[in-house]
């Protein structure tokens, strides 16, 4: 016989999750009592169900999977509830459920009972989430890309930090200036690249975006050794993939920005987070070399982590047809996330960080500022999905059905027999033949 405990769910808000200490439920009707005078006999106006409400006590604490330390825990609830908008609540009890923060959550942290942060919030039920609509252009204008533009901005601050504590060229021998423009040379190639294979090189935009790629990398030679100004290149190199969606400018007109064309930038901004694989291995035999390898962590740190944040920013507004495409999206991104988490962590261990002492180093800013992405990401884009078709398999019965002809049986809408060719070939080959007991895949609903 199963435990109650083992349907428990684990709490968490907007993807953020914490532990719970207890729970309480109102739920009810809007029932108004009227009484008249002269009348003996009250009437009770039924004015239909009221909206139920959620007291939650939860708190994050330290122990040893945050290294005892909760801070960037909190402060990734906080981020949560400041939120605009509608958000996925995970009930231990009742799972997930959309709601609202009804007026604040307050959190109480003492000297007496260190290590905890103690969160009281009333939630709201609220139906349908402000935002769960896949067009683009709606999550645009919605707390989604909102919530993520803001985490991926105040976690890039903290990247920025750690970056500019331990980039060194100046006073150190030419090797080490050399290394740093080499290395930044390359990801001026890579950014070249990814961005050709999605944009048209002949257009006009193509040949803007392309040549300011080209002045970036012309200019690398004059900054490689000032910190705040590789930063402002690497910056500007990341603007091309925004710019192309309309996220920080908008260099093409909405119309060309198809959900194709969309989740290619989004592919590519994805692809520049393999930034660092090809540069060859540095031998550190002196300390001018352990600096040299220094600053090459922290150059790929910061691109990697620019890589995913601009991949999640452009990843929650992309038109996903299906929940399937979504998660896949989801998948894609939070599973480089978690390869340079590993990197990280594997990092600060380095031999050569132990040998070289003088070479201070650390990733904790940059480890905290990607679990938050990480979680804020996972949550929007499970809002995203939440009330997208999923794609289901479909058995094929009888000779001649058209993609026509199953468009108007499953939907009732001729309109849609495109789609189903499409995500059906080429193991479909012509709209108008589907095969005799062979199994396609369709939307559900």
């Amino acid at each position: 016989m199963s435990n109650w405990r083992d349907n428990l769910r684990t709490a968490s808000f907007r993807g953020v999750e914490f532990k719970v200490r207890d729970v309480d439920t109102s739920v009810g009707r809007r029932n108004v009592l009227h009484q008249y005078p002269g009348k003996d006999e009250p009437y009770l106006e039924d004015m239909g169900l009221d909206a139920d409400e959620f007291s939650v006590t939860g708190y994050v604490i330290q122990n040893i999977e945050n290294e005892f330390d909760y801070f960037a825990e909190r402060d990734a609830l906080i981020t949560a509830l400041r939120a605009e908008g509608v958000g996925t609540l995970v009930h231990p009890f009742l799972g997930e459920l959309q709601v609202g923060l009804k007026g604040k959550a307050t959190i109480k942290e003492t000297f007496d009972h260190g290590g905890i942060a103690i969160f009281t919030m009333t939630f709201v039920l609220a139906g349908k989430a402000e935002y769960p609509s896949s067009k683009s252009e709606e999550l645009g204008m919605s707390g989604v890309a909102a919530y993520m533009d803001t985490v991926a901005s105040e976690s890039y601050a903290k990247m920025l930090s750690s970056f500019l504590d331990k980039y060194v060229v100046a006073s150190l021998p030419d090797l080490v200036g050399d290394t740093a423009l080499g290395d930044l040379a390359s990801l001026a190639d890579d950014v070249h690249d990814e961005i050709s294979s999605v944009i048209d090189k002949n257009s006009s935009v193509g040949t803007d975006v392309l040549d300011a790629l080209f002045t970036i990398k012309n200019t690398l030679q004059y900054i490689y050794y000032v910190p705040s100004e590789v930063t402002n290149e690497i910056e500007s190199m990341f603007e091309s993939f925004t710019n192309l969606v309309g996220v920080t400018g908008s260099l093409l007109d909405e119309a060309d920005q198809t959900d194709a064309y969309r989740q290619q930038v989004t592919q590519a901004a994805i692809n520049t987070s393999n930034y660092g694989d090809g540069l060859s291995d540095i031998s550190v035999t002196t300390l001018s070399r352990a600096y040299e390898y220094r600053n090459r962590a922290a150059t790929v740190n910061l691109v990697r982590g620019s890589a995913l944040l601009m991949s999640t920013r452009l990843a929650v507004r992309v038109n996903y047809v299906s929940y399937d495409d979504a998660d896949a999206m989801m998948k894609a991104v939070t599973d480089k996330i978690d390869a340079q988490l590993e990197k990280l962590g594997d990092e600060v261990g380095s031999q050569v960080f132990t040998d070289y002492d003088e070479v201070e180093f650390d990733n904790d800013d940059d480890f905290d500022a990607l679990q938050r992405v990480r979680a804020a990401f996972a949550g929007s884009m499970r809002i995203i999905g939440a009330n997208l078709a999923k794609v289901v398999n479909y058995e094929v019965t009888g000779d001649g059905l058209s993609t026509l002809a199953l468009a108007y049986d499953l939907y009732k809408d001729l309109d849609r027999a495109d789609e189903i060719f499409n995500r059906n070939m080429p193991i479909v080959d012509h709209p108008g033949f589907l095969p005799d007991g062979g199994i396609v895949q369709v939307l559900s609903e």
